[in-house]
């Protein structure tokens, strides 16, 4: 009988084998904790980076959008007043959560600012005055 073995492998064998699958464990366990950490850091800065055209709707938008996309994605589209309703609608159906009343202010929010004529992901040069008429062009 061989002190130390068993089944033809020593005991420190059989712990160096234990650490590295121990070590592989926490390597996976480490990479997922970065993968998660830059997401929760850099999620957030880029929405610091999008240039929201203020008015009313605009928090609205931030909060309630940006708990399943970025910016990008909205600010990138045109849409007059019936066609962010159809794409709120849709977020809606996909599981977001807005009050009717949330919904109207964002869409009213996303067709005078990012509406139909207004350049790509590009905020407006002025914004508009709440109860002024957002058809009039500036």
């Amino acid at each position: 009988m061989h002190c130390g073995r068993r089944g033809g492998i020593t005991v420190s064998q059989r712990v160096s084998r234990t650490l590295i699958m121990q070590l592989s464990v926490l390597e996976k366990i480490l990479r997922n904790f970065t993968i998660v950490l830059c997401f929760l850091v850099i999620v957030p800065m880029t929405a610091v980076g999008q240039d929201l055209a203020s008015g009313p709707g605009a928090d609205t938008l931030t909060t309630a959008c940006q708990k399943c996309h970025g910016l990008g994605p909205i600010i990138s589209q045109h849409h007059d007043l019936d066609g962010w309703r159809t794409v709120i609608a849709q977020m809606i159906s996909n599981g977001a959560i807005l009050s009717d009343q949330d919904a109207d202010k964002i869409a009213s929010y996303l067709a005078t600012n990012y509406g139909v004529g207004q350049p790509s992901g590009v905020a407006p040069t002025t914004s508009v005055a709440p109860g002024s008429n957002p058809s009039v062009s500036r």
